[in-house]
Order: structure tokens, then sequence, then C-alpha cells
């Protein structure tokens, strides 16, 4: 069996337009003024409701806002329609507990989309809600105190995990999974030197959008079920507060407070990491490039030395054959320096001038004393 929508809107060619892009897939009622949605909500059943912002009578912030206030009728997921498209006009959809907003004309397959995201959304709420609950109704003594063990150790084994993170993308999904451990429908962003990265939400969506205006606020917000954590590195969307339960929804916003700074901690260091990574990297490539640098400079330099010490010998050499000594010792000493001249032709590094000279040292010594 297909879901069942109800949609409220005043405009007879909207209502057609919506009819004829969901009548497909889902079963489909009309009505047009947020009376009537609240005289027959509970009549109809609806899985989802598509309300519009701007009728006669009643707007569809307040029918929201009505309609997530009665037990009855909290978990039905509702999308608003509207022209409206400012940050602003969201966040007061928000504020009202709406689980999305299109903003008028749509597009039908978004549309659809957006239904089937937020009926999945709301199924998965009501299966954590009655995991919860079932968890709760199993403690027959203390069970406030047994709660708030089961959230401790919940908490510091997120504690130990989120030491073992090495990136945004291991943390994000630690702090969503402990979120879902208490029950918890959660959204997380995690600012670094890279930029924002998001758990949960797509980034460019309407959750991301609203994390992001409020962590610049540096402020956290609670709207209705929905509240927002701010850390310095970490921030979080929590969609379903429990706003019924006074104690339990203060030991939440505490325990989600400290998991948000303890993330916010990791976050520093995983970020600190990174750019240490980043700065090692740069400080290898620019001793690369200094040893390039001095290995060509030593190469040039090499043949400048090895040129001239071939010029010199060539000219000590000449110099030997015009000397007015025995025949038999200028011949001894042109024999050497031709054997250096050799020498000399073979060099490759600076090192190797030494010998040169020490052998042209060494032979001309022993040749004048024979």
């Amino acid at each position: 069996m297909n879901p069942l929508i109800l949609v409220v809107d005043d405009c007879e060619v909207t209502l057609g337009l919506i009819e004829s892009n969901l009548d497909d897939e889902f079963e489909i009622v009309t009505l047009e003024s947020g009376q009537s949605c609240l005289d027959k909500v509970l009549e109809i059943k609806p899985d989802l409701i598509l309300l519009d912002i701007i009728m006669p009578g009643i707007d569809g912030y307040s029918v929201c806002q009505i309609l997530k206030a009665s037990d009855e009728t909290a978990f039905i997921p509702v999308i608003l329609l509207s022209a409206l498209d400012q940050v602003a006009d969201r966040i007061e959809g928000y504020a009202c507990g709406a689980e999305d907003y299109v903003t008028k004309p749509f597009d039908g397959d978004e549309l659809i989309h957006k239904i089937e995201v937020a009926l999945d959304n709301a199924d998965q709420q009501k299966k954590w809600a009655r995991q919860y609950e079932d968890k709760k109704e199993e403690q027959s003594v203390a069970r406030s105190a047994i709660d708030q063990l089961y959230e401790m150790g919940a908490l510091m084994n997120f504690h130990q995990k989120c030491g073992l993170c090495t990136d945004a993308v291991q943390l994000g999904g630690e702090i969503v999974e402990m979120c879902h451990a208490l029950g918890l429908d959660a959204v997380a962003q995690l600012k670094g030197r890279n930029g924002a990265r998001y758990t949960g939400c797509q980034n460019g969506s309407f959750e991301a959008k609203l994390l992001s205006q409020n962590f610049r606020n540096g402020m956290d917000l609670h709207l209705r079920n929905r509240s927002v954590f701010n850390g310095e590195y970490v921030s979080i969307l929590i969609k379903n507060m429990p706003q019924d339960d006074e104690f339990r929804y203060g030991r939440f916003k505490d325990n989600l407070q400290i998991l948000v700074n303890s993330a916010s901690n990791r976050m520093e260091i995983i970020d600190l990491d990174v750019l240490e990574n980043v700065s090692q990297n740069e400080n290898l490539t620019h001793l690369e490039n200094i040893i390039f640098h001095i290995e060509k400079t030593l190469n040039t330099h090499n043949k400048v030395v090895k040129n001239r010490l071939h010029e010199l010998l060539a000219e000590t050499q000449t110099f030997t054959k015009g000397l007015n000594i025995e025949d038999s010792v200028i011949e001894a000493l042109d024999e050497n320096l031709t054997r250096c001249i050799d020498q000399a032709r073979k060099i490759d590094s600076v090192g190797e001038i030494m010998p040169v000279f020490n052998t042209i040292i060494r032979e001309s010594q022993i040749s004048a004393r024979g």
C-alpha cells in the first residue's frame, strides 16, 4: 500500500500539480486550509503532510506548530511549501517542527525525493524511539539512574573511540553513531583548515546551512525538538531532542555539550597533524630544491676547476721545457705532468683535485732529487 500524503494548499493549480506529480507513487488527499487540516488530520491519518505556509486564516507555520505539540500527530513528518526562500524563513520552519522545506515552483523529482527521505527518517526515528523505550521498559529499578549509567558508558566509549580517530570522516561517523546509541537523529559539521565536512547530510543542504550559520554565530540553538551544539571545531544538530521529558532533555544537553567539546579537541589535533604533514612535505620539497641547486652549482664549479687545473698543468709543462736543467730531469717532469694532465681530464668532483696536486708535488720532488 502506498504512503498517504495529505496536501494542504489554498491554490487549486498547486494542488493539481502536486497530484499529477505524486499520484503514481502515493495516495493523495487534498485540503484547502490550515483549519481543515487540524480538524481532519486524525481522521485521515496521513503518513506525511505537504503544508503551504501562506494561506487564509491560520498559516502553515502555526498549523505545523500545533501538530508537533500534540502527542497524536507529533511523529507525522511535515514538509512546508512556500515561495519564500530566505534562510530566516527556513529557520522559522525548523522552529515550528517541520522536517523539510520546498520552494515554489518545485521540481517534481526533487519533491518526491524529499518526501521519500522524510518518510524514511520518520520511520527511523520511530524505530529509535521504540528501541529506547524498550530498553527503558526492561529496567525495573532506578530506571533514571540506569539511563544515566548507560549514557555515561556510551559517552566514555565515545571518548575512547574519539582518541583513535585519525581524520574528520572517522570522527564524524563516531559522533553520529554515538547519538544514535542514545536514540538521537544527528547531523555533524567538522571544521578544519580545508573547510567544513558534514556527516548525516549533504554539503549545501539546509541542515548544512543551518549548522554553518549557527557556527559563525558561536551560540547554541534550541528550537523545540531541534538543538544545535557548538564547539570550536565541531557542531552537531539533533533533530529529535526529548522535549517531553525535562530531566532527560537537560541531561542530554549536558552530555551532548561534553561530546562536542571532546570531539572538537580531537578535531583540533587531527587538523594540526594535517598542517604538520603539509609543513613537512613543504620542507622536504624545499630541501630537495636546495640539494638540486647545490649539485648544479658544484657540477658547474667542478667543470671550471677542472678546466683551470688543466690549463695550469699545461702552462707548467711548457714552462719546465724552457728551464736550463738536465734533459733527463725535464723528461721526467714532462712525463709526470703529462700523466697529471690525463688525470685532470678525468676529475668529476672537487675532492679529486687534491690527489692530482699531491702527485705533481711528490713526483717533482723525486725527479729533482734524482
